[in-house]
């Protein structure tokens, strides 16, 4: 059997602010990574006991970089095509098609495959909620982040700097994130610590737009914001605005 691979291939958290008397630390070597395993349930119309599994691997800027693996058990000889379902608004991407041959001397034996390929440009990983497997436009195998019952899990960790704005041009500091879906259920840490702020002055936290909440910082310019809204389920950005002026901002 030769697969043949034109492939290209997830996550997406309550807000606490305090002020922080600690002093905030540097954060040496910024990093992100993620992974994902979703175990690929077959449909009514895929042939009997197919399954397969897609893994996807993303390192720092995971918008557009990293890998997806795919493997398959069971299917037919043929074409097929694998695209992802986006978290945030349930719009598809194609990702890619793969070709399974028919092998010489075949026996009853099911069908084995492994495709691999780079995540397509401007698609984030952390935003994939489902992983499709079809041919002739007929679903045959779903990967759903959400669906307990497939055991599918993913991860991401990042540690970024904190970018000063022109309400606090000497700040400095550091942001954290961590999210988990495991058997559909997503927990998420946050941590932004920064330093140099304004003192004695109060901050609306802002996550992609939305404000969500305060955050004050104390005499020495310090402040602590650990978590975010429940609510959320992929984070971008987080800042921190003074009278509607950009302080500090943490990029993902």
């Amino acid at each position: 059997m030769k697969t043949n691979t034109v492939l290209s291939a997830l996550l997406g958290c309550g807000l606490l602010a305090v002020s922080m008397s600690a002093a905030a630390q540097g954060i040496g070597n910024p990093s992100e990574k993620f992974s994902a395993k979703l175990n690929l349930v077959a449909t009514p119309d895929a042939p009997e006991r197919a399954k397969g599994t897609a893994s996807i691997k993303a390192g720092s800027g995971v918008e557009g970089t990293g890998e997806l693996v795919l493997q398959t058990i069971g299917l037919e000889p043929g074409d097929y095509l694998v695209r992802a379902v986006r978290a945030s608004d349930a719009g598809t991407v194609d990702i890619g098609q793969f070709t399974i041959e028919e092998p010489p001397g075949r026996g009853r034996g099911r069908l084995k495959s492994i495709s691999n390929a780079p995540l397509p440009e401007g698609l984030d990983a952390r935003d994939i909620a489902q992983i499709i497997v079809s041919s002739g436009g007929v679903d045959l195998l779903v990967g759903d982040l959400a669906d307990p019952a497939s055991k599918g899990k993913a991860t991401y960790n990042a540690t970024v700097p904190l970018t000063p704005g022109p309400a606090a041009p000497e700040a400095s500091g550091f942001a954290k994130l961590k999210t988990s879906v495991k058997k559909g259920i997503q927990k998420t840490k946050f941590m932004l610590k920064a330093s140099n702020l304004p003192s004695d002055s109060v901050f609306t936290v802002v996550v992609d737009g939305v404000e969500v909440g305060e955050v004050s910082s104390n005499r020495k310019g310090k402040a602590l914001v650990k978590r975010l809204p429940p609510e959320i389920t992929l984070v971008n950005t987080v800042q921190l605005l003074l009278d509607g002026a950009e302080a500090v901002r943490a990029d993902f």
